[in-house]
């Protein structure tokens, strides 16, 4: 740097002196012409250790508005990435519920997994090491989830549509029903029009129970394949969560903030047990149900024999 502390300034310094020294020793030269290299000197020094400032100003500030640009870019990148982790993981848990339409699970996955992505493009080795684990690991467990999740979403379909069947059989039925009644209470009753009711609601009654047949089969299917595709879930989000802390530290140290590993570790630990007791409640249930329904089939056929 060419400042006054500069190493360079002082060697022009020395040097000028030096052959100032030497021309007045050897040279023999009138006063007025030391007087004007002294002043020529000075005035060069002066020049050169202005510039050299201006520059060593200008270098510094084009260093800090670097520095502060890559740090808007890390926060921009890394502050979305740390939200979109748990984003990621949490439409992860949600993605065989049918409380939420799968198209906005997808949305919220796809907007985590994006942002993680992204952090990898001004990110730190460990740290891009580090989310490519994550990314990995989220990636097959979505892509096995939400195969599971079509098939669940077909077989919910069919029950939706076994549903409608059966009310307006319930609705054709009720209204035969209401016309035999209004048979009945005429003076002059109609046999043939009251046999004819009466059999219409016979068939509507075979028919309703035909469909209940078909909606408890249908049903069957779908927690049996509700239960094969949770279980393996929650064993995919049991070898993800452990990848979690060390992904967010390294982002929070990108974005130069603190962070305590082990109490986010604790703390994600409880909400991966709050999740875990939720999805084995859903497994407890569905075994229920097929156990139950296991237990009906087999008395009904004991019934028959």
């Amino acid at each position: 740097m060419w400042g006054l502390e500069g190493k360079r300034f002082w060697l022009v310094l020395m040097a000028f002196a030096a052959g100032l020294v030497a021309v007045i020793f050897y040279r023999g030269l009138p006063d007025a012409v030391y007087g004007a290299l002294v002043a020529l000197g000075g005035v060069i020094l002066t020049t050169l250790h202005s510039g050299a400032m201006r520059q060593a100003d200008l270098n510094s500030t084009v260093l800090q508005k670097r520095i502060e640009r890559e740090m808007g870019l890390r926060r921009d990148v890394f502050l979305p990435a740390f939200e979109g982790a748990t984003r990621a993981i949490n439409a992860l848990s949600m993605v065989l519920e049918s409380g939420k339409p799968r198209d906005e699970i997808a949305a919220d996955f796809a907007a985590g997994h994006s942002s993680l992505t992204k952090a990898m493009l001004v990110a730190t080795p460990p740290t891009i090491a580090g989310i490519q684990r994550l990314v990995g690991a989220l990636s097959l467990a979505w892509s096995e989830s939400i195969g599971h999740r079509v098939v669940l979403g077909q077989i919910q379909d069919r029950c939706k549509a076994i549903e409608r069947e059966r009310e307006l059989e319930f609705e054709l039925r009720q209204t035969m029903i209401k016309h035999l009644q209004t048979v009945h209470v005429q003076p002059n009753v109609n046999a043939v029009a009251s046999q004819r009711a009466v059999e219409v609601i016979q068939a509507h009654d075979q028919r309703i129970a035909g469909m209940n047949a078909k909606l408890d089969v249908v049903m069957t299917e779908r927690s049996t394949y509700y239960l094969n595709a949770l279980k393996p879930l929650v064993k995919r989000l049991a070898e993800i969560r452990p990848l979690f802390p060390p992904v967010l530290a390294e982002l929070r140290k990108e974005m130069e903030l603190p962070f305590d590993e082990a109490t986010f570790a604790k703390d994600q630990e409880s909400i991966a047990g709050e999740i875990r007791c939720a999805l084995e409640r859903r497994i407890a249930e569905a075994e229920q149900y097929l156990s139950a329904r296991r237990a009906q089939q087999n008395s009904a056929a004991s019934q028959a024999t």
